[in-house]
């Protein structure tokens, strides 16, 4: 790796266009907008939009999110790519009414291999769009 540097970085999104729910989420007590009991399956995808999974009876939700942690710097060629990710996962439950009974978030760590183009590889599972049985 002649000329680069690995960097940590303020972790931020990989993209743009996926929402950070990590803030959003809380226990039934608290005061954050998404917890169980205080809103339904049509508030979370208001919210959060089309969910990256869903579960065929609708029962279950995920949304995924990338952050990048370190980058690779070339500071010759004025160039930076991801080098360590953190994927996150949230999962949503919902009773038979669509209330949110309950959720889950958890997160793979990742490092991005300098020669490769492998950074926006989602968590090996069902490919986006796809629903789960």
């Amino acid at each position: 790796m002649a000329g680069c540097i690995k960097m940590p970085v303020w972790e931020y999104r990989s993209f743009d266009t996926q929402h950070d729910f990590r803030g959003e989420v809380g226990d039934k007590n608290s005061t954050r907008p998404v917890r169980p009991g205080a809103i339904n399956k049509a508030e979370v995808m208001a919210r959060f939009g089309k969910p990256d999974l869903s579960r065929k009876d609708g029962r279950s939700l995920e949304y995924f999110l990338e952050t990048n942690r370190a980058v690779y710097l070339w500071p010759l060629c004025f160039h930076t790519s991801p080098a360590e990710q953190r994927l996150y996962t949230l999962t949503l439950e919902f009773d038979a009414e669509d209330l949110l009974t309950h959720w889950n978030l958890t997160h793979t760590d990742r490092t991005v291999n300098w020669f490769m183009d492998t950074q926006h590889m989602l968590v090996p599972r069902l490919e986006a769009g796809q629903t789960q049985p």
